[in-house]
């Protein structure tokens, strides 16, 4: 059996990064940030940055924004922010040892940051592919790796309605798992066959 698996949001908890990312970008450009679990909020409800940062934002003011995130949402000091969700170790390590193929989908920009992350949580060697699609090319940038790879007997497994949409549009089973970077009802209406609210709970599908 093959698992295809997201990163941000399913296999770790990336709270602390983007709202530090958030804060930090705030008090460059001097503007006053929202409460962070209001921001994390509005984040998991899928609300774009145009809307988090308000209509009658500059447009220089957002350009900067959006271009210091860029830069820094996956940058090293950030990525240190990150774990692991509980139980996400431990049931990766047990998913390679009885035989399951773990192929890793994540929408990050930077490769060489990705693996070097990957390493240093002890993850990367438990993975038989890892592929990053474009982080702004939406759901369809996933769905494109998926096409030319994926079998029909795969399942993916992520935390927003960009994984499941993906794994719809190329003919796979899609869980969603939930605690990660969207709320339960952008999840669901997403469509996914089938749903879990642990990590562990991958184990129950094979």
């Amino acid at each position: 059996m093959v698992i295809w698996l997201d990163f941000d949001g399913t296999i770790l908890n990336v709270k602390k990064r983007y709202v530090s990312v958030y804060q930090k970008i705030c008090n460059d450009i001097k503007i006053k940030p929202m409460e962070p679990n209001q921001y994390w909020e509005c984040l998991c409800n899928g609300l774009s940055t145009k809307n988090i940062l308000g209509n009658d934002c500059p447009e220089d003011i957002y350009a900067k924004f959006i271009q210091l995130r860029t830069t820094l949402i996956e940058a090293p000091d950030f990525l240190a922010m990150d774990n692991m969700r509980d139980g996400a170790f431990t049931t990766i390590k047990k998913l390679k040892a009885i035989g399951i193929i773990l192929i890793l989908l994540t929408g990050r920009d930077n490769r060489k940051n990705l693996l070097n992350q990957l390493s240093k949580l002890e993850l990367k060697d438990n993975f038989h592919q890892i592929y990053n699609a474009s982080p702004y090319g939406g759901w369809q940038a996933k769905a494109y790796v998926l096409k030319q790879f994926a079998q029909k007997e795969d399942m993916i497994f992520g935390d927003t309605p960009s994984d499941i949409l993906a794994g719809i549009h190329s003919s796979i089973r899609t869980c969603a798992l939930h605690g990660g970077m969207s709320t339960d009802s952008r999840l669901r209406k997403a469509n996914p066959n089938f749903e879990a609210t642990k990590f562990e709970q991958i184990l129950s599908f094979v």
